[in-house]
């Protein structure tokens, strides 16, 4: 029952991207920000997971670890495949790097464009624009931008390499770091699992704020290693509590 549930879950958002992209064009002729119209989508998407019994999910820490105003880089870890939902739904005008097949895709592309979001790297074209170039052009045009250090999702109470590209877009853009740490309990819808593989009971994610940090003219290397030390002992401890 779980398996349909999710699978109904994830019929409901294709078919939300759908009508976010239909309505997109109204919230312009209104001065509605895409990324607000996205971003409320995605509330009442998880939402409706806590409906169907499917996930609850719960934000904790220090929520003014938030600059009140201009851009940061959202640093995260990765543990579950709608992290991008859960952080765009609560974080304020966040944009992302998206992977190239769904900002190519003709139902959620116009969306993420519109929105400014980052077409993440095209291997095949040396020419193509840099995502780090991505990412801080839209962090000196004062908006928060969401990096994941490890590039793609991890396994269960575990953390892939952490790539210094969100340390080193705080350096150039002279920003804060903003990590937050995603807990998953039980461990879900991680890389290499099927949608429908889902636990035999509800799942909890939830995002912890941690201290910002202010890299300035710090080597890149050393706020990601330090950054990933910090996740190592977070994910020890969220396996040791875990129930």
């Amino acid at each position: 029952m779980r398996s349909l549930a999710t699978g109904i879950c994830f019929l409901g958002f294709s078919i939300g991207g759908v009508v976010v992209r239909l309505l997109l064009p109204f919230a312009a002729l209104l001065g509605i920000d895409s990324r607000r119209v996205m971003a409320g989508s995605f509330r009442w998407f998880l939402r409706f997971m806590w409906l169907m019994g499917i996930g609850r999910f719960t934000v904790g820490g220090e929520v003014e670890e938030l600059p009140a105003e201009g851009a940061f880089v959202l640093v995260a870890n990765h543990p579950t495949l709608i992290d991008v939902v859960f952080l765009l739904a609560t974080v304020p005008n966040l944009c992302c790097v998206v992977h190239r097949r769904l900002f190519r895709s003709p139902f959620v592309g116009p969306v993420l464009r519109r929105g400014r979001h980052i077409e993440g790297p095209n291997p095949d074209d040396p020419d193509a624009p840099s995502v780090l170039d991505g990412i801080v052009e839209r962090l000196n045009d004062g908006l928060p931008v969401l990096v994941f250090p490890e590039g793609t999702r991890s396994k269960a109470w575990s953390l892939n390499r952490f790539k210094r590209g969100a340390a080193e877009a705080a350096i150039l853009a002279d920003v804060p770091l903003v990590p937050v740490f995603l807990s998953c309990d039980p461990p879900t819808l991680m890389k290499g699992q099927p949608w429908w593989e889902v636990p035999d009971r509800r799942f909890h994610l939830s995002l912890e704020y941690l201290p910002a940090v202010h890299p300035g003219d710090d080597d890149s290397r050393a706020v990601t290693k330090a950054l990933k030390e910090q996740y190592v002992g977070l994910v020890e401890a969220a396996k040791a509590a875990s129930s």
